[in-house]
């Protein structure tokens, strides 16, 4: 039997928030010890910081996990203080600011406005990011919200020389399912892997459309209390539940989840594993 982990990963857009860099350590090393070998990551998470944290993270793993981290959403200059300091400074910040977590919205599907993505904007990001992770390679590299038509035809034949290197794995985008959904047939041609936010109608649309493709679904576990779940299904279960029906439903992909707290993670990975 495999690892029945090997679809799960873990998304580090809230590291740069957590008390210390101990603190996420040591929920990653939980994650990767529980069986998680994927980590999901971008430029604009902390500005710069969750790169570095999970640069730091997979410093003596590397051959036995994947990344994913973007481009095209700037090249962001990460702050001047390592995450040792930067952390704590931020989280003590906001905590005497009285600065929460906006709680989530109601989702009005709306067209990304498009823009152009040049070979400059991918290379200054691609270095930036090789040596956040202090990595030589990236498994995937995706468009950060934005569809494969941004990316100038110099990008694009720039992503494809680093992917005959081996500087990147594959290629692809990152945005919600509804600006997936309205990319042509001749945009997703470019590209090899589909990243957007659970979606059960269109989620199963884009998969039958595209089964070429690698999908990676995040977002599953959003609205857990507008969901029915069966009676043996405790509280504390029904994050992992969920994911194991998203994991199954996406069987030759990946699906994302995230969390700050240390027991929330053994709750989510242990019913994962219960119901997978």
């Amino acid at each position: 039997m495999g690892n029945i982990f090997e679809q799960l990963g873990f998304g580090g857009a809230s590291l740069s928030s957590m008390s210390s860099q101990h603190a996420v350590t040591k929920l990653l090393n939980n994650a990767y010890e529980n069986g998680v070998k994927h980590f999901d990551t971008a430029p604009l998470y902390g500005r710069g910081y969750s790169e570095l944290l999970i640069g730091s993270f997979i410093r003596n793993k590397r051959q036995h996990v994947t990344v994913t981290t973007k481009f095209g959403l700037g090249n962001t200059e990460t702050g001047k203080l390592p995450p040792v300091l930067a952390l704590p400074l931020n989280y003590w910040n906001k905590k005497l600011r009285g600065i929460k977590m906006p709680a989530p919205g109601v989702y009005e599907p709306q067209l990304l406005p498009h823009r152009i993505i040049t070979k400059q904007d991918v290379e200054s990001s691609l270095n930036r990011s090789l040596s956040r992770l202090g990595t030589d390679y990236i498994d995937y590299y995706l468009l950060h919200e934005g569809r494969p038509s941004f990316i100038h035809d110099d990008a694009m034949q720039y992503l494809m020389d680093m992917k005959q290197k081996g500087i990147v794995g594959q290629i692809g985008i990152a945005t919600d399912a509804f600006n997936v959904k309205v990319c042509s047939a001749d945009e997703i041609s470019r590209i090899d892997v589909l990243q957007y936010s659970y979606d059960t109608a269109i989620a199963k649309e884009l998969k039958g459309q595209y089964p070429d493709k690698l999908h990676i679904l995040h977002s599953c576990i959003n609205n857990l209390a507008n969901e029915i779940f069966p009676s043996e299904v405790s509280a504390t279960d029904k994050a992992g539940y969920k994911l194991a029906k998203c994991a199954k439903e996406n069987s030759n992909g990946k699906v994302l989840f995230s969390t700050r707290r240390p027991q929330v993670l053994k709750n989510n990975l242990a019913a994962y594993k219960k119901y997978i």
